[in-house]
Formats: structure tokens, C-alpha cells, sequence
């Protein structure tokens, strides 16, 4: 287990899917929060060019290519999309071998949470990560949650 404090700590590198430019949506929220607060975090939008400043990707695939070019991996992928678009990003996470995702409230579903288990693949759902960091000051270990 690891927690947020390393994530942050170590600049592991954090894919955040479903990240936007539009201020309103939780996708900016999560996104610029965790960049604000030093996590070393890269945006997902197959729609979007740029996103505060950066690069975003148009898929976890075409992210994970470029960071193995660095010699760098996503350690983390936070999910901020529907649950639908959630089942295809945690395939395309087994695909790129990662092991960490996190489901923003609202992104999980039954189907994509077996998958994740079924593939050993190690998640946190029903849980904001931007509220636990706050809350616990970016220590909390990622753990399954269960309703």
C-alpha cells in the first residue's frame, strides 16, 4: 500500500481522466487541485489540447507511450469520467500494465470494479480523492472501499 503523501512526495506521475478546462466540472476541480497541491499529475481528455497550461492526452495508452519515452510510468490513474467510459480506461489500464486506480464518486461501476478485481488491479471507489486528501492531510492509503 502507499499513500497520497508519497504519490505527491515522489512525483509519481498521476493520469487524470475525464480532466477539463471547464470550471464548473468536477474533471477541473480534481485536476487543478492536485496540481496545485504538488502532485505531478498529467490530464486525459480526448477532446481537450491543453488543460491549465498542459499537454493533456487523448487516452491513459497515448500518456503511458510518452511517458515510457522518459522512462516514467502513471503509478495512478484517477478516474473522473462515466462509469460506461470507466469499463473502457480500466481495460486500456490492464493493457498498459498499471495497477492503481482511483473512482471518483459517480465514475465506478460493478463491471469495471470486477474487472479490477479480476485483474489484481488495486482501487479506491465511492471516495473523492481531492476530499480524503484534504481530510487526511494526503495520507490515506489506498484500500478498497466497500458500500
Amino acid at each position: 500500500m502507499i499513500n497520497l503523501r508519497e504519490i505527491r512526495d515522489n512525483k509519481f506521475c498521476v493520469a487524470v481522466a475525464g480532466a477539463t478546462d471547464n470550471k464548473d466540472k468536477f474533471g477541473f476541480k480534481i485536476f487543478s487541485y492536485l496540481k496545485k497541491k504538488g502532485f505531478n499529475v498529467f490530464p486525459v481528455n480526448n477532446k481537450k489540447k491543453n488543460i491549465l497550461g498542459m499537454e493533456s492526452y487523448a487516452s491513459v495508452s497515448e500518456l503511458s507511450r510518452f511517458l515510457s519515452e522518459k522512462n516514467e510510468s502513471i503509478f495512478l490513474v484517477d478516474m473522473v469520467v462515466p462509469p460506461k467510459s470507466a469499463v473502457d480506461i480500466v481495460n486500456e489500464v490492464i493493457k498498459c500494465n498499471i495497477k492503481r486506480i482511483w473512482f471518483q464518486p459517480g465514475s465506478e461501476s460493478d463491471e469495471a470494479i470486477e474487472i479490477c478485481k479480476k485483474n489484481n488491479i488495486e482501487f479506491v471507489s465511492h471516495s473523492c480523492i481531492m476530499e480524503e486528501s484534504k481530510k487526511r492531510n494526503t495520507e490515506f492509503k489506498i484500500t478498497e472501499f466497500k458500500i
